[in-house]
């Protein structure tokens, strides 16, 4: 770190700015309203200076490996550090006046309509500095919203959900929210049954007045055919249901294909499939019978792909042919499923490692099947092995380590016990897994064996939620031919690490929940909370009890001449 900074620090940044240019140095937003998101603002600025990393040195990294390199030749090195390098943003008055004009229409879009916005422009020597600045004044707020339908039938679906509207009165005239709730609209609407309802049928009228506005939301309930005829938005049901499974990419011709009807659900596959039909019935949200819900779209989505077989499914809705008098239309639907490539795959990695100058390498051996039962049981198994030269500060000559274990984990997509309804797996998306695993390491100081045991639940609680339970998680650590002249042992004698190296059980029941509302590909703000309890020991020590045992010698139960931890971690 030091010789990079060095570099950087040796080499002009404006060494490549051409005569009569600036390198934009900084740019900087200054606005006298905290109410106002100041990485968002800074978002509708295309105008950067080139990155930087430590923030707190400043230093143009990417700038500084651009300028290492000689811009008149292309040769290997070269070419590779303007390739790893950036180089320099040269300021431009234009794009400065662009970036003036969408502060001013962000200002505006989240209702401050009357901000002034100005610019700054500090030159020194070859560089430039941007100052923003940014005086908001008086925004615009919503005094009244009211609703207008061109049809009857989705008003009280509306009236009904405006508790969930977006739009609040005495909040900010904000351009931004009032898209987001014509968005929220549509979901909410295909989500009763609207499968062709689309927001640009909801449009606003705005009525200011000293600064208060009166807003209109129209809702054009009607689209047109290609006839050119008008015709009302209908709730949708769903008619019929066909699944087909697919195989990985393999000669299908000589594949037998069956099929199977439950609950009215068609499913088409091939007899040898890796994943079957009842597997795939449990992750599917749309039923015949059922009104349209694009929600029950999104669930099928999620729960097929958290099997982790197949790609992305494929499912297509069209008209029925299907005649009925009522209100409802209806929709056949076809979900198409393809296996991921790699339903059993085999990895070696190859590891060298250098620790305080202890030279060493690892072998790992790596299988994984993703549908062991044919159940979509996930099951992963690591083997491993490793060795190291380590040197004694007390002894002159090198001793070598042995280390080699083995990790075999199950993830089955569903509860063994005690709930196994289809509705239960539907509601909560429940797995349970089994894990084992055993690591033998050997050094000049000690020998250790490590081997746990456990059993769990995971389940959703809503969509940002999940739940972690271990009833069964059981430890067993065995320390042998233990150095006790060694550096990492001496003094031990009555200190916690003693308790650490001596043989022992640890039987625990472990809880985890855990908050998360990060939204896939958004970069905004989320929050996380994880809350962990766990207790151990407990149901040994009433073994204890029950048999009349004694504590032995060292103050501590036994299970089988092997002491176990007691504790309760919150």
């Amino acid at each position: 770190m030091i010789l990079i900074c060095l570099v950087l620090f040796s080499c002009k940044p404006t060494k490549y700015v051409p005569s009569g240019k600036y390198l934009l140095n900084q740019v900087k937003v200054k606005v006298d309203n905290k109410r106002i998101n100041h990485d968002e603002l800074k978002s509708y600025i295309r105008q950067k200076p080139n990155k930087r990393i430590l923030g707190f040195l400043g230093l143009r990294l990417y700038l500084g490996l651009y300028n290492l390199s000689d811009i008149h030749k292309d040769n290997g090195i070269n070419k590779y550090l303007r390739k790893e390098g950036e180089a320099p943003v040269i300021w431009d008055l234009f794009a400065t006046k662009k970036d003036l004009n969408q502060l001013k229409l962000f200002m505006s879009n989240k209702g401050y309509y009357k901000a002034n916005v100005s610019d700054t422009l500090i030159f020194k020597k070859n560089k430039v500095d941007i100052v923003y600045h940014i005086k908001a004044n008086k925004p615009y707020t919503v005094r009244s919203i009211k609703y207008t339908f061109e049809d009857t039938l989705i008003q009280p679906y509306v009236y009904a959900d405006t508790v969930n509207s977006l739009i609040k009165r005495g909040a900010l005239f904000d351009r931004d929210v009032l898209d987001n709730e014509r968005t929220r609209l549509e979901y909410f609407l295909k989500n009763n049954g609207f499968y062709s309802f689309n927001r640009d049928a909801i449009s606003y009228d705005a009525d200011t007045s000293m600064m208060k506005v009166d807003l209109m939301l129209n809702i054009k309930n009607r689209i047109r055919t290609v006839n050119n005829q008008i015709v009302p938005f209908r709730q949708y049901k769903i008619d019929k249901v066909v699944v087909k499974s697919g195989l990985i990419k393999t000669d299908t011709s000589r594949m037998v294909l069956d099929s199977l009807s439950q609950n009215g659900i068609q499913i088409i596959y091939y007899q040898r499939t890796w994943v079957n039909p009842g597997t795939i019935l449990q992750s599917n949200y749309i039923d015949p019978g059922t009104l349209y819900k694009v929600s029950n779209v999104d669930e099928t989505k999620s729960h097929l792909l958290s099997l982790n077989v197949f790609n992305t499914p494929n499912i297509q809705f069209k008209r029925s042919t299907r005649n009925d008098t009522s209100q409802f239309n209806y929709l056949d639907c076809q979900i198409q499923l393809s296996l991921l490539d790699s339903i059993q795959s085999f990895g070696v990695e190859v590891d060298g490692t250098n620790s305080d100058g202890n030279f060493g390498g690892a072998l790992n051996l790596i299988y994984q099947h993703r549908s062991l039962f044919r159940n979509a049981e996930n099951f992963n198994l690591k083997l491993r092995g490793a060795s190291e030269a380590v040197k004694r500060t007390d002894k002159p000559q090198f001793h070598y380590t042995l280390e080699y274990g083995a990790d075999a984990t199950l993830k089955i997509p569903k509860f063994l016990l005690p709930f196994n309804s289809i509705r239960f797996k539907k509601k909560y998306d429940p797995k349970t897994s089994f894990s084992i695993s055993y690591n033998y390491n050997q050094r000049p100081d000690f020998t250790q064996t490590l081997a746990n045991i456990s059993f769990g639940y995971n389940w959703k609680v809503g969509p940002f939620v999940n739940q972690i339970l271990k009833p069964i998680s059981i430890n067993y650590v065995n320390y042998d031919h233990v150095d006790s002249l060694s550096p990492y042992f001496k003094n031990v004698s009555g200190t916690y690490f003693e308790n650490i190296i001596k043989n022992h059980i640890v039987s625990a029941l472990n809880y985890s929940l855990i908050f998360k509302n990060q939204k896939p590909n958004k970069t905004t703000d989320f929050r996380y909370f994880r809350w962990n309890f766990e207790v151990a020991g407990n149901l040994l020590y009433l073994h204890s009890q029950l048999n009349h045992e004694t504590k032995n010698k060292n103050g501590s139960y036994t299970l089988y001449r092997i002491p176990y931890s007691q504790y309760i971690l919150n």
